[in-house]
């Protein structure tokens, strides 16, 4: 039980020229993984962090629209780069206080809602670094101070459940193969042998008739005749 509340460095493998070396990377739970707790405790606090995440991508992509929409001048004036454009930050911070008539009033509305998101976006990414700190915070003093029914539960969550789980789907999964291949049966013999068979008389009988109907020489009848013999055996 207090090995499940210790709470250590966490490790990532990063390359380092021609090796890969271990380096910090946060904190983590010895037993009990973070990403657990914090689903459990703190889900407003991970939704408060999607949410700002997925703004975040909003004004990435909103960025990208104003700068594809910028007409042959306005990108002359405000991108920099040949092989990969970017926007030239100063440039357009400079032009959005421009006073108005200086600069086209389309063009102006551009710039000025690019300042907009940056400092938006700007402002997002403080706060996201703050809030993302803070869980983790949270997170460690949560860990360290679970009870013994808390650390029981989230084990059992941890363990337990996914083992569960995955006996569950593989008989899910072999409950469907059985299925799919009753049907691949009942599709391959959706017409009986006596139905084949009935069709197969009625077909012969057919060709019997059309049989009759040919003329030629005595070879090539007696061989029709034949054919006609074999259609009774």
């Amino acid at each position: 039980m207090d090995a499940a509340r210790v709470v250590e460095e966490a490790t990532k493998m990063v390359k380092k020229g021609d090796e890969e070396v271990e380096v910090p990377d946060g904190l983590k739970g010895r037993i009990i993984p973070f990403q657990l707790v914090q689903a459990s405790l703190f889900q407003a606090d991970l939704q408060a962090i999607s949410d700002m995440e997925a703004r975040i991508e909003e004004i990435v992509s909103e960025t990208e629209e104003i700068k594809d929409g910028f007409s042959d001048d306005e990108a002359q004036e405000y991108l920099e780069g040949d092989d990969n454009p970017k926007l030239d930050s100063k440039r357009i911070k400079k032009d959005a206080k421009s006073k108005d008539g200086e600069i086209e009033p389309e063009t102006l509305e551009k710039l000025k809602r690019l300042v907009s998101l940056w400092d938006e976006k700007s402002k997002l990414n403080k706060s996201l670094k703050t809030s993302r700190q803070a869980l983790i915070d949270k997170t460690r003093e949560a860990v360290e101070s679970l009870s013994d029914e808390e650390i029981a539960s989230f084990l059992h969550t941890k363990w337990i459940a996914p083992v569960c789980e995955g006996i569950n789907n593989t008989l899910t999964a072999e409950i469907d193969k059985m299925e799919k291949g009753i049907t691949a049966l009942a599709a391959k013999y959706a017409v009986s042998y006596h139905e084949l068979n009935d069709q197969l008389v009625s077909a012969q009988n057919k060709l019997a008739g059309l049989i009759t109907q040919l003329e030629g020489d005595k070879s090539s009848i007696d061989g029709l005749n034949a054919l006609m013999n074999s259609f009774k055996d």
